[in-house]
């Protein structure tokens, strides 16, 4: 029992992890993309019928604002790459652990039959079950902030 808390407390720690960073990097990625809209709505006002001199040093100002941007939403991709690699392995060994806890319910429960010991291994049996569960939800949870995660990479591709 207490190897199931540990995993359980462990899946959940991973879980809440990729949560918090799904949402940290959805903020900043939101921001960022705020910012990158503002930045071509301003540079699209700026008139073209300037002085030549004059026109390439505020290209040049627009073209160092619009890498500055693109530097920041690809180092953000990164971070949201890494985390969603991170929940994709906690979801693994999630999903492994209740496997495990599945299959040895599953062998327990063909001890149902027999005198002595059957009445506790189909308890044990309906436990390791409930636990397999439990961390399957946690899994299902744990994909859910993988897929998030995903989703920010792909608009901050977009940048």
């Amino acid at each position: 029992m207490a190897r199931f808390e540990k995993m359980r407390s462990d899946a959940i720690k991973e879980m809440s992890k990729a949560d918090l960073k799904a949402f940290e990097l959805s903020d900043r990625s939101d921001e960022l993309k705020e910012k990158s809209d503002q930045l071509q709505e301003g540079i699209s006002r700026i008139p073209r019928d300037l002085p030549e001199e004059l026109q390439q040093q505020i290209d040049a100002v627009c073209q160092q604002a619009q890498s500055e941007v693109k530097a920041e939403a690809k180092s953000l991709e990164e971070e949201a790459y890494e985390a969603q690699a991170d929940a994709l392995k906690a979801l693994e060994k999630t999903r492994q652990d209740s496997d495990d806890l599945r299959k040895k319910g599953e062998n327990l429960s063909g001890l149902r039959d027999v005198p002595l010991i059957g009445a506790f291994a189909d308890a044990k049996s309906r436990e390791l079950q409930e636990n397999s569960g439990q961390l399957s939800d946690i899994a299902q949870e744990t994909q859910k902030h993988s897929d998030r995660l995903a989703e920010i990479r792909n608009k901050l591709m977009g940048i």
